[in-house]
């Protein structure tokens, strides 16, 4: 671990401990001590406002002073205004004494006055006071980059929050905490003997009530730059960085310290970290897109009845871990938006206990789990049509036969799905309908379809329209015609037509449905018709 550098403040204390200010003696103003000195600057002219530009430890032979009764009244308050250090009065033959409105109004506004013996020399006290300003400049400066070096490391290495925060609490000596916009804490490192509101918030996750309230009046409006903001309240202090991400608040970096700590170096190390948490969490935001891209990839593939291949296999077993058997569910639910009826199905998921994975597809929202005991699935889908109940009342539901296997969870949602559109037609009173109880109406309506010989635009639909719209009965001479196997002769004489009148709409038969009346032809189309009368019986017509 690199050493600690130490950036703190020079103050009017630490110049008295230099050889060259030993020798002074604190004539007033000595609560005023801890004022830093960013410079040293020596002035015996009475328009000191004109010298100046604040933050310097002030030095004078009193040639002006001594005399000037008006600029004795008048220089602390002028010191004050300008945020000056202190004020070094050399006693001799100038002045013998630091006067006494001075004194007064030094101690009064807390600024130090100091008086030096004759004989110290001006230059060698301003040399020693600039050679440590210089020094701690140059502490900054190794701080600084070692600070960006860090943070380079950081990123170049893939980081997270915690090693951020880890990182400027190491370099900076104070507590660094990252916290989301609603300052719960994401991250966090404590330094030792110091930061008492970040060491409280890092224990209970968020800081207390009051400190929150401080961090929250100084966080930065939503409308001002994204820029750090230094703080100091009476029971808390820092520097607080908004972390932005494609222009979204995503939380603050938090530096707690005291009044004394809040450097530029600080603020500047702030924004370095605050940029650094935007790209780790901009990082791990695309990746969790990625991986729920990824997933969501999968479930596609295992609803559709596709085994995932090896790039999304993994993706697959976290969706639905190991089972002895799945389950597929399919709801029919009106006048939802498809994200929130699959947050709402989620949300009954979680209510209920059980692992799974919802999907909205087409018309249908689905449902995929392991196959569970029987009052856990009567449970859920109690809490789905709750949830999902629209003004007609609760929606459908179709429950599929158990699958053994993943590769065979697309044949569990097809046995939902049909359930749910062939249930209806068994019992009408009811809104649940079990696979299990239909497993013949539901082999015939699969096998149907697999021969591509039910369903919309499938032979039989083509026939069916051309009779409604010709007033022709191609339905019922198909009928007739496969009851007899084929036979034409027989047909005929069935339907009391002529033989070459039956070959004529057989011809008709085959355009308009778009099929060879071949023996497999013929098979596939008997299972359809079948099924048809099966259908219209549950129907009642």
């Amino acid at each position: 671990m690199e050493a600690p550098v130490s950036v703190a403040p020079i103050t009017v204390a630490d110049c008295m401990r230099l050889s060259s200010l030993g020798f002074a003696e604190i004539v007033a103003g000595r609560a005023g001590l801890g004022r830093e000195v960013r410079w040293v600057h020596v002035v015996d002219v009475p328009n000191i406002e004109e010298c100046l530009v604040g933050g310097e430890l002030v030095m004078t032979s009193g040639i002006s002073l001594g005399h000037d009764q008006s600029l004795q009244r008048r220089i602390v308050p002028a010191m004050d205004a300008m945020d000056l250090a202190g004020l070094v009065v050399a006693i001799g033959p100038y002045i013998e004494r630091v006067p006494a409105p001075i004194v007064a109004a030094a101690d009064e506004r807390r600024i130090p006055v100091l008086a030096l013996p004759w004989e110290i020399n001006f230059r060698d006290v301003t040399q020693a006071v600039l050679t440590a300003i210089v020094a701690r400049q140059q502490a900054m400066l190794e701080l600084s980059e070692r600070v960006h070096r860090g943070l380079t490391r950081l990123v170049l290495e893939g980081g997270s929050l915690q090693d951020l925060t880890e990182l400027m609490t190491r370099v900076l000596r104070r507590s660094t905490l990252a916290l989301d916009p609603g300052l719960h804490v994401l991250a966090g490192a404590l330094a030792t003997g110091v930061g008492d509101a970040a060491r409280q918030a890092l224990s209970a996750g968020r800081p207390s009530a009051p400190v929150a309230a401080r961090l929250r009046a100084a966080a930065p409006r939503s409308d001002a730059p994204a820029s750090p903001i230094r703080f100091d309240f009476s029971d808390v202090a820092g520097v607080l960085a908004p972390i932005v991400v494609e222009r979204r608040l995503h939380g603050y970096l938090w530096i707690d310290g005291g009044p004394a700590d809040l450097e530029l170096l600080n603020v500047v190390a702030a924004e370095h970290g605050a940029t650094v948490a935007a790209l780790i969490l901009y990082k791990e935001d695309a990746v969790r897109r990625a991986e729920r891209r990824l997933e969501r990839d999968a479930l596609d593939r295992l609803l559709d009845g596709v085994l995932p291949e090896r790039s999304t296999a993994g993706a697959a077993t976290r969706l639905l871990p190991p089972a002895a058997g799945y389950m597929a569910l399919a709801l029919a639910p009106r006048g939802f938006d498809p994200a929130v009826a699959e947050s709402m199905a989620e949300t009954a998921l979680s209510r209920a206990g059980a692992i799974g994975k919802v999907r909205w597809r087409g018309p249908h929202l689905l449902v995929v789990m392991p196959a569970a005991d029987a009052l856990r699935a009567a449970d859920l889908i109690s809490r789905l049509q709750d949830l999902l109940a629209g003004d007609d009342g609760l929606p459908l539901v179709g429950v599929s036969r158990e699958a053994r296997s993943l590769a065979a969870i697309g044949d569990a949602v097809a046995d939902a799905r049909e359930a749910l559109q062939i249930g209806p037609l068994v019992d009408a009173a009811a809104t649940v309908h079990w696979a299990d109880n239909m497993s013949t109406l539901l082999q015939l309506a699969r096998d149907a379809r697999r021969a591509r010989m039910a369903g919309p635009d499938a032979p039989l639909d083509r026939l069916a329209g051309h009779d409604a719209a010709q007033g022709t009965n191609l339905v019922a001479t198909l009928d007739v015609y496969l009851q007899h196997d084929g036979n034409v002769s027989a047909a005929a004489r069935a339907l009391g037509i002529h033989r070459h009148t039956l070959l004529n709409r057989l011809e008709r038969i085959a355009a308009v449905g778009g099929v060879e009346l071949s023996p497999a032809s013929r098979l596939d189309l008997r299972l359809a018709l079948l099924f048809a009368r099966l259908t219209r019986a549950a129907e009642g017509r």
